[in-house]
């Protein structure tokens, strides 16, 4: 002889249904809750411990753009004459040939 069970959906069964899913909300809310009170504190020191390493690098990052646009306008100006050094003759225009008739 086979048993056969056959599921019915009962008001009663609905209701202990929501109780549990509403029960399982609130402890999930309340977890978070306490989550969140316990990371606060290492969440300000990480801030700001990410904060001070991202500042040290972005003056060393402006430190090194400054010292290699320096590099950079020492070595065009050892390459390029200045133009107080230039003859006189090459700074003075050039005639346009005279049209022919």
């Amino acid at each position: 002889m086979q048993m056969e069970y056959r599921f019915s959906l009962t008001p009663r069964l609905v209701a202990v249904g929501l109780v549990t899913l509403l029960a399982l909300f609130v402890l999930l809310f309340l977890l978070g809750l306490q989550v969140g009170q316990r990371s606060k504190g290492s969440t300000r020191a990480a801030v700001t411990s990410l904060e001070s390493s991202a500042t040290s690098a972005v003056e060393g990052a402006q430190k090194q753009a400054a010292d290699a646009a320096t590099a950079a306008k020492a070595k065009i100006d050892s390459l390029v004459p200045s133009a107080t050094s230039a003859p006189a003759a090459a700074a003075a225009p050039v005639a346009a040939p005279a049209p022919r008739p």
